[in-house]
Order: structure tokens, then C-alpha cells, then sequence
């Protein structure tokens, strides 16, 4: 990944594989920390080194995804949330702002709920829309949206699950699809912001409101022009939403 430096930190029983930002951040503290969807942290990057000018920046593999492992695969969202409140507390000395992709967010929403130590999230592309909750629902959701992706986005995946296998993958999606994260959110005081994109058919608008609407300290911003990747298809734009809430008032 450029602009990032490549590392093993050995937490627990887990071998996690994590992307270090190298810029010179603008400000000590504190550390923004990004959670990947069903795949590594590469896509990510893109948007990882816009942030990196302002604080240090961490892309970690989840467990079972790209090279981080674990002695046993994660099987839920709790799990998985898990994994992450267990990483934020070994690697950060004061609560950090976690920046969370697609199925990341539903990782990221279950640490919250946990009380992973977390000062601010932003959620981009939260799955899984409570209207479309089902193999089918989302099959017919994602086609339209990967149709107006970069290309290069699918080889990027294809080295991901090279990496891990599908098999991980595959029991993330069948337990996201039984999450509901609109009901972990529910009363959090966690300041949020919610990120889609205009042509996003897995995010509805619709959805990215049910679930601004369970936090309390929770909004919505749309991207115009761009669809589900926005880490990835739309750095600049995101980083222009993402910084301003990051850097905003307690």
C-alpha cells in the first residue's frame, strides 16, 4: 500500500496484519483506525492517505481476512466486534476515531456497543439494509451497484480472497445479514456520520436515515456521483466530509 508500512502485531492469540501510515500527521492524537468490509484493508488506502496528513492512520486485516490469523474463524458480528474493541485496546492509548467500510461499519457499530474505546465513527456504506436483508435482497442490489465501480476494484478483491479463501468471506456475509445495527446504534452517544454514495443500491438513502435516526449524535452525508466504495472510488470527496467531523467538537 503506498504510503503505508507493513507490520505483525501479535495480540492475544491473533497475528494481526496491519497497514501503518508514514506521513507526518498534523496532529499527535488521536489515531484513526480503519475496518475493512469483506476483504483486506488495501481498498481502503486510497482514503487512508488523505486522512494520514492529519492523524496516524491504521489499516488492519480483520481476522481471516488477507494475512491476519487467528486460532479459531469468527463466526458473528459480535465476534468480530470483538476482535476489533480487543485490537483499539492493545494498540491505542486514548480513544480513537474508527473509520469503517461496508460490513465494517456492523464490525465497528458491535465494538461500540461493546465499549471499544472509540471517540468518533464514520460509517461509510453501512450494510445490510434492514430492507433487503437476504442472499437474494442483496444480489439484486449489488449487481446494479458494481456496475458503475472502477474496474480495477474486482482485481483488487480477487488478491483479498487469493490471501484468505472465500470460506471467511462467505460466513461474514451470511452473519451480517442476521445483524441489525440500527438496533446496537440505538441511543449511542458516539458521535457518527453515515457516508453513502448517490448510486449506491446497497445502501439505500432510505436505510442511511433508519439508522442515523437510532444514534443520537448521528448524520448523513451523500456523495454525489459515486456508488458503494467510496474509500476506494472516492478519496478526496470523502476525505472532505470525513476530516471536518473528525476534527469537529467533542
Amino acid at each position: 500500500m503506498k504510503g503505508f508500512s507493513a507490520r505483525l502485531r501479535n495480540i492475544g492469540d491473533t497475528r494481526w496484519h496491519v497497514h501503518e501510515s508514514c506521513a507526518t500527521p498534523r496532529h499527535a492524537a488521536p489515531v484513526v483506525v480503519f475496518v475493512p468490509g469483506l476483504g483486506e484493508g488495501d481498498y481502503m488506502a486510497p482514503h487512508g492517505r488523505v486522512l494520514a496528513t492529519h492523524w496516524q492512520v491504521l489499516v488492519p486485516d480483520m481476522p481471516g481476512f488477507g494475512r491476519t490469523r487467528a486460532p479459531k474463524r469468527l463466526r458473528s458480528v459480535d465476534e468480530f466486534g470483538q476482535a476489533l474493541s480487543g485490537f483499539l485496546r492493545a494498540t491505542v492509548d486514548q480513544p480513537a476515531f474508527v473509520v469503517a467500510s461496508s460490513f465494517g461499519a456492523q464490525i465497528a457499530v458491535a465494538a461500540a456497543e461493546a465499549g471499544a474505546p472509540i471517540a468518533r465513527m464514520v460509517l461509510v456504506s453501512p450494510t445490510y439494509d434492514a430492507a433487503a436483508r437476504s442472499v437474494l435482497g442483496q444480489l439484486r442490489r449489488w449487481l446494479p451497484t458494481m456496475l458503475v465501480e472502477p474496474p480495477t476494484l474486482a482485481l483488487g478483491l480477487a488478491k483479498s480472497y487469493l490471501h484468505c479463501g472465500v470460506r471467511t468471506p462467505i460466513i461474514a456475509f451470511r452473519a451480517g445479514l442476521h445483524d441489525r445495527p440500527e438496533d446496537r446504534l440505538r441511543g449511542s452517544d458516539i458521535p457518527t456520520l453515515i457516508v453513502r454514495g448517490e448510486r449506491d443500491h446497497i445502501v439505500s438513502a432510505a436505510w442511511a436515515d433508519q439508522l442515523a435516526a437510532a444514534g443520537r449524535r448521528t448524520q448523513v452525508v451523500t456523495i454525489p456521483g459515486f456508488a458503494h466504495t467510496l474509500d476506494y472510488a472516492a478519496p478526496d470527496e470523502l476525505g472532505a466530509v470525513t476530516i471536518p467531523f473528525l476534527e469537529g467538537s467533542p
